[in-house]
């Protein structure tokens, strides 16, 4: 009889223990998927950013030739004078 007693209190025991894991693994599991979102947003970011980059690059070295010197396309505009 007492030994019925231990197994159904072990039993409960465990059933208790399972639930409270399997609420833990739900919760962890949306934290995973809302990171993992995050990382995704973060990664398209970064890559626009990149792009950008390597755009401005591209277009800077598109220097244009004034006399003998290069100039490139923002610096071509630093002394034009607005009427």
């Amino acid at each position: 009889m007492e030994k019925n007693k231990n197994l159904t209190e072990w039993r409960e025991q465990l059933v208790a223990k399972n639930k409270s894991l399997t609420e833990e693994n739900a919760k962890l599991k949306t934290k995973c998927q809302n990171l993992e979102e995050l990382l995704n947003e973060e990664e398209t970011d970064i890559n626009d950013v990149l792009e950008l980059i390597k755009k401005t690059q591209f277009n800077a070295g598109a220097a244009v030739n004034v006399g003998s010197a290069q100039v490139g396309p923002i610096s071509k505009f630093r002394d034009l004078k607005l009427k």
